[in-house]
């Protein structure tokens, strides 16, 4: 097996506020490494913009939408006043992942530390919205029986309107 063309990995500048890539674009088979600098992972919701994450030099980004090959769910974009970026593009990444195990292994350690505070994240929001982990719930309500909603609604529509009048 060769040896991946290192020299295949392009290093670029870029400047505060740039764009690396954009949520919902198609991905240019391009996974990157944070040189120097700051990026900050955002998705947009329909209440704004939500940042996910802050990569630091040492990490990679953009690996999800070239593995995946569907389009970016994020958008990178310079945080600091300048990053350098290496960009590695789909077959260079695919020799590094076959030539190179320890490469392989630095890209997995990074993804499930990632997916790791995730979960963190997802079980602090979860805990801080369920009232029963805050322990606002007494025994009576815990144990209440749940009222299917489709079954309140159809309650109250035969009330008001007795033998199916409309």
């Amino acid at each position: 097996m060769s040896q991946p063309d290192v020299k295949s990995i392009k290093a670029r500048s870029h400047p505060r506020g740039e764009i690396i890539f954009a949520q919902g674009a198609a991905t240019e088979d391009h996974l990157f490494f944070l040189f120097s600098g700051e990026i900050a992972i955002s998705r947009q919701r329909h209440d704004g913009k939500h940042e996910i994450a802050l990569v630091h030099p040492g990490m990679f980004f953009g690996e999800v939408a070239v593995i995946s090959q569907q389009r970016h769910q994020m958008t990178a974009a310079v945080s600091s006043n300048q990053a350098r970026v290496g960009v590695i593009n789909r077959a260079t990444f695919i020799e590094l992942c076959q030539a190179r195990p320890d490469f392989l292994m630095t890209l997995l350690r990074h993804a499930i530390e990632r997916l790791l505070r995730a979960d963190d994240k997802l079980t602090r929001i979860t805990q801080t919205l369920d009232p029963e982990k805050r322990g606002e719930v007494d025994a009576e309500r815990r144990h209440r029986p749940q009222i299917n909603i489709l079954d309140y609604v159809n309650s109250l529509f035969t009330r008001s309107h007795p033998q199916g009048e409309v």
